[in-house]
């Protein structure tokens, strides 16, 4: 498949791989054309935030033990942060007390932070909504979208909250579709599993486990 022979042909790249394709089905066959030609001397890979699902299918990413790569989160489970916050804690608690399914290795889909980040959107909607009902002001597309942007702690707008894959704040500028300075992380992968050890955190301005160069929103 081209995604075999993407993974070989990245035997040849001495600098960082990006790998930017779908995390399933094909990261597993870009994997094994790396393991084919160079398990012995894989390039470094570093892989989107898709990979997740293929990280999170532990049947199929539990068999390679011969590639390490580092991919990129926007939520992530407490077992994969040194200290990870209460607000994650918490959630991923509940989460597996209703639904114990999440803890297993066929079904299980907690590492790829999608049911946290579902959690974020649900709720800044809902609390878009309960600012317009305050407000006495009509509810419909147009009106929730100006109140999502009116999350913020901007301009001392104090409306800012800490959910449970970082703050949500929409930084008061009109127009932005993404909350500023949202929490990334980069896993390593490595011997057949995710690690807690040597992730990289970018976060916000003074979160104390940002490293120094990453980049904030302006």
């Amino acid at each position: 498949s081209d995604a075999v022979v993407a993974g070989r042909d990245a035997c040849d790249f001495d600098g960082v791989v990006l790998y930017a394709a779908r995390g399933l089905p094909d990261y597993p066959a870009f994997v094994n054309g790396v393991s084919n030609r160079c398990r012995d001397r894989p390039p470094y890979i570093l892989a989107n935030d898709d990979v997740t699902r293929y990280v999170a299918d532990r049947n199929i990413s539990s068999t390679n033990t011969a590639v390490p790569f580092e991919y990129l989160s926007f939520a992530t489970a407490p077992e994969l942060l040194s200290t990870p916050p209460s607000e994650s804690s918490d959630f991923y608690a509940r989460l597996n007390s209703m639904f114990p399914y999440e803890q297993t290795s066929d079904r299980g889909r907690s590492l790829d932070g999608h049911a946290a980040l579902n959690h974020d959107a649900a709720y800044t909607a809902i609390l878009a909504v309960s600012y317009l009902a305050r407000d006495g002001v009509a509810i419909d597309g147009g009106t929730v979208w100006s109140a999502l942007m009116s999350v913020t702690d901007a301009a001392g707008a104090q409306r800012r909250y800490l959910g449970v894959t970082g703050p949500i704040d929409f930084g008061g500028t009109v127009g932005r579709r993404v909350p500023i300075d949202k929490p990334i992380t980069v896993i390593r992968f490595t011997g057949g599993g995710p690690t807690a050890q040597d992730n990289i955190v970018c976060a916000g301005r003074g979160d104390p486990l940002t490293q120094p160069w990453c980049p904030f929103d302006s």
